[in-house]
């Protein structure tokens, strides 16, 4: 019989904070949908379908993460295909190739653990693996598989038993340990390098989960207990400045408010799309009145940016001119009389 998880209360540590779960901290691809809060479908059980959900933010792998999931992978055994994985990846929030593809198939660079339930190149009993760069073709590719296939379930026993499945995932950042349990048991542990080794050296990934059917179909669902990550750290983009300017007299002297979050930032200024300043303050003189776009561009050093933009108007500087009525002349206790004009 199927746990239904009514009502979580999900935590995640963003920076050393924490706050409530926000299904907004996640985005959905393709079939995927909200089944309860904390819970998701990725497939229903249909052919040729695929979904996936991705925390919206990159996550930072030089410090530990922790998931605490569990996924269902359907009731269906002899027609039930083809499985999930939990997949980190760099890119953007994208969906892989389709049936055997698990959703994680093609997808360059990444990192997928992978609980398959159908035989493809791989075993006939529903199995896990580590597999690089989405090559789940376990004898096409073997330097691709990292760890595994191994057996998911004990003695070969069947995952597609419309139960929720315990998986914990850890990130140990010190000494570049990935582990993962299932049912509480340890069946991934690899230590290695895998930022350097896979990532290219960019610590920055997404992460979630995928499944897919195709001529064999199952209900894949997973479910949060828990999760602890650490957000990529990015810049905050600010500044104040009035919304009028006279040309030839007055400079735009802009007062930048951006929070660098104690990043080494560099910063553009545009003016209607052209570059006019490098300089965190802004001291810059337009001649030709109209209404303008200025933006302010942040980019910090580990690739992270924003941008936010302001129109503002430069009008003529008036003049003044006086004209003195009657003489040129005055005494001591005239009167003195001045016209003066605006232009």
């Amino acid at each position: 019989m199927k746990r239904v998880l009514t009502s979580i209360i999900l935590y995640f540590f963003v920076l050393n904070s924490y706050a409530q779960y926000d299904v907004n901290d996640f985005v959905l691809a393709s079939s995927a949908k909200i089944i309860s809060p904390g819970c998701f479908q990725l497939t229903p059980a249909d052919y040729f379908k695929g979904g996936a959900i991705w925390y919206k933010r990159r996550i930072d792998l030089s410090f530990d993460f922790e998931i605490n999931a569990s996924i269902n992978l359907g009731d269906l055994d002899q027609s039930g295909a083809d499985g999930i994985s939990f997949l980190l990846q760099p890119l953007s929030n994208t969906l892989g190739g389709f049936g055997g593809g698990l959703g994680y198939m093609d997808v360059v660079p990444s990192l997928a653990v992978e609980f398959d339930t159908w035989q493809n190149d791989d075993p006939i009993y529903d199995h896990i693996a580590l597999v690089k760069n989405g090559r789940p073709e376990h004898n096409l590719y073997p330097l691709n598989t990292l760890q595994g296939p191994f057996e998911l379930m004990p003695q070969n026993g069947n995952a597609e038993d419309g139960k929720y499945h315990a998986v914990r995932i850890i990130w140990e950042a010190s000494v570049k340990k990935f582990t993962l349990y299932f049912d509480g048991v340890v069946k991934i542990q690899y230590t290695g390098d895998i930022v350097k080794e896979i990532f290219n050296s960019n610590p920055y990934v997404y992460w979630g989960f995928t499944a897919a059917t195709a001529v064999g179909i199952n209900d894949h669902r997973v479910c949060f207990t828990s999760y602890s990550v650490v957000d990529q750290r990015c810049p905050i983009a600010k500044f104040s400045a009035p919304n009028l300017f006279c040309n030839n007299i007055q400079t735009l002297q802009i007062l930048n408010e951006s929070n660098e979050s104690q990043l080494n930032v560099s910063y553009k200024w545009y003016l209607n799309s052209n570059m006019i300043s490098q300089k965190k303050v802004l001291d810059y003189s337009i001649q030709k009145t109209g209404t303008y776009e200025l933006k302010l561009l942040v980019v910090a050093d580990n690739g992270c940016r924003d941008s936010v933009s302001k129109l503002i108007e430069i009008v003529d500087t008036p003049s003044v001119k006086l004209a003195l009525r009657g003489k040129n002349y005055f005494c001591q206790d005239d009167s003195l009389q001045i016209n003066m004009t605006f232009t």
